[in-house]
Parts: C-alpha cells; sequence; structure tokens
C-alpha cells in the first residue's frame, strides 16, 4: 500500500516560516523601533512620570501583561491536560494575550500609540497563525474536549463576562514553565528604559 507524500502551497511554507521564526520576527520589529528611536533622537517615557498619559498606558500594559502571563504559567501544565480553568476561561491563550499587552506597552513607552499599532499589527498577525496551528493539534489530541473549551472560551481577546477566577496556581509550574524569564526580561527592559531616558 503506497501513501502519497504530503504536499504543502507556498502559503502554507510562508504560513510554518512566520509561526516558527515568531519570536525572531518580534525582536526584529520591535529592534527596529529602537533603531529609529536612536537615530531620530527620540527618548522613551519616564515610567516613573504619573502626569504623562503614554507612560501610565504603556507600563499598566506591561505590568497587566506580565500579570496574565504569570497567572497562566502557574496553571498550564502542557504535558498532562487541557487548561480551561482561571485565565483560560479568560481567552484560550491567555500566555499570548500577556505577551501582546506587554509588547504594545513597551512600544508605546517607547514612542506613540502610533508606533505601537505599527509594530503590533505584525506580530499579532504571526501570533494568530500560531493560535491557529496550536488549535489545530490541541483539537487532535483532545478532540470533543477541545471543541466543548472552544466554544466557550474566546480566542485571545476577552469578550465575554468573566466571574470564574477559581484555578490551582502553583509556583512550582510557574518555575517549571520558566515563566521568570519574562518576569526578568521584563524588569531589565523597564530598567534599561529609565536609565535610556535619564542619560
Amino acid at each position: 500500500m503506497s501513501t502519497q507524500p504530503l504536499t504543502f502551497s507556498p502559503w502554507d511554507r510562508i504560513r510554518e516560516f512566520l509561526v516558527k521564526q515568531r519570536v525572531t520576527i518580534s525582536l526584529f520589529v520591535f529592534s527596529a523601533m529602537i533603531v529609529k528611536d536612536v537615530v531620530l533622537g527620540t527618548r522613551p517615557h519616564d515610567t516613573g512620570d504619573m502626569h504623562d498619559p503614554l507612560s501610565l498606558i504603556g507600563l499598566a500594559a506591561v505590568l497587566v501583561g506580565l500579570f496574565i502571563r504569570s497567572w497562566a504559567a502557574g496553571v498550564i501544565n502542557k504535558t498532562k491536560v487541557l487548561a480551561t480553568r482561571g485565565p483560560y476561561r479568560l481567552c484560550r491563550h491567555p500566555l499570548y494575550l500577556g505577551s501582546l499587552a506587554m509588547m504594545f506597552g513597551f512600544c508605546v513607552l517607547l514612542g506613540s500609540l502610533a508606533d505601537a499599532v505599527v509594530v503590533f499589527g505584525p506580530v499579532l498577525g504571526v501570533y494568530l497563525l500560531t493560535m491557529q496551528r496550536e488549535e489545530r493539534r490541541l483539537a487532535e489530541r483532545y478532540g470533543p474536549a477541545w471543541a466543548q473549551y472552544a466554544a466557550t472560551a474566546p480566542q485571545l481577546f476577552p469578550y465575554r463576562p468573566f466571574t470564574d477566577w477559581r484555578c490551582e496556581w502553583s509556583l512550582a509550574q510557574w518555575i517549571n514553565n520558566r515563566e521568570y524569564k519574562a518576569a526578568l526580561t521584563a524588569t531589565t527592559a523597564l530598567f534599561i528604559l529609565h536609565l535610556w531616558r535619564v542619560m
């Protein structure tokens, strides 16, 4: 019995490349914004200036994103069970939601809302492709349980009333998922922005 080899369209290859390189693409887009600011002599907003609306928006987005990521990372056990409680009732991909919020916040702190939208757009597109791929795999693995869960939780942006915060959060799981790296990176980036501002 012969099997037909899988064939991939050019779009499939492009999509797979974008998904695999999502971190590199995010860093490239974000770095391009920093280079633009350095070349133009633009300084970031002061995270300590409570009178600057963009400082408040940017810092709040970073902290909310970090909270969402930490909350989700302490709940999910990627190898054992389908996560459906706590942050996973908020949306199906709270880790990506947290990452996008943090990136949006840093973009606002670095420049303006317009810059944030320019950077946010391409990165959001790559994340949506990544979520589609992950959801196909989850559907194959969990079948009806995934279908039932997906029908009750938004994919990325929460838009339904959310009242059930109950979940078992574990510091050990948070560490096992290496979420401390995101916390350390965000803290270091905020410190660097502060130094850049005062230099």
